[in-house]
């Protein structure tokens, strides 16, 4: 099984790398426009296979966690880890804490608990996340005014705003302790344990 799983791994990487590497050889004249063609089409029948077995890798995590009382939740998370590198996971996971963060800010909330103390990031770094989100905010505006190209113009200005919004999200993100009365925390009853990052 391990090797069955290494060789879906390999084939998944090469999956996306293959491509880029034809359309360079495409474009600098090593091979034909017919011969890249032809490949691309070869690729594009790999990836299919590749997402079909991802997709039943996630229906059959997912399945398991849900058979095993699992919230929905959960399932996708598992189903999640059986098919996406650790890399991918750990950007999906920070891409899912910034907007988490956002939406609590937007609503003028935050997410702690009863009994819990928030533990802002920020700090002492409020400042410089300001003048970082205020220049942000001036470059966007002098590239898109200055730029003459139409298309990279407007690339850049999404690049750019999502920038922005990862600048704006670690001041509104916290962390959390539960707090404990003293008894509890003596006789070993009781939680008082660190909650995950918000």
């Amino acid at each position: 099984m391990p090797a069955a799983r290494t060789a879906f791994s390999v084939a998944r990487w090469l999956a996306l790398v293959i491509p880029l590497v034809d359309l360079a050889l495409v474009l600098t004249g090593v091979l034909s426009l017919r011969t890249g063609i032809l490949v691309a089409l070869v690729l594009e029948l790999l990836l299919t296979v590749v997402l079909v077995v991802e997709a039943a890798a996630f229906r059959r995590a997912y399945r398991a966690v849900r058979r095993s009382g699992g919230s929905r939740r959960a399932g996708l998370v598992a189903g999640a880890e059986a098919v996406w590198p650790p890399v991918v996971l750990r950007l999906a996971r920070a891409e899912a804490g910034v907007i988490r963060a956002l939406w609590w800010a937007v609503r003028r909330r935050s997410d702690v608990g009863p009994g819990d103390v928030p533990l802002p990031y920020v700090g002492r770094f409020r400042l410089v996340l300001g003048a970082l989100t205020v220049l942000g905010a001036l470059e966007t505006v002098v590239v898109h005014v200055l730029l003459p190209w139409e298309t990279a113009r407007w690339v850049l200005l999404a690049v750019s705003l999502y920038a922005l919004v990862w600048c704006s999200a670690p001041a509104c993100r916290c962390s959390s302790i539960r707090t404990c009365s003293a008894t509890a925390s003596s006789s070993g009853s009781g939680t008082c344990a660190r909650s995950p990052s918000r």
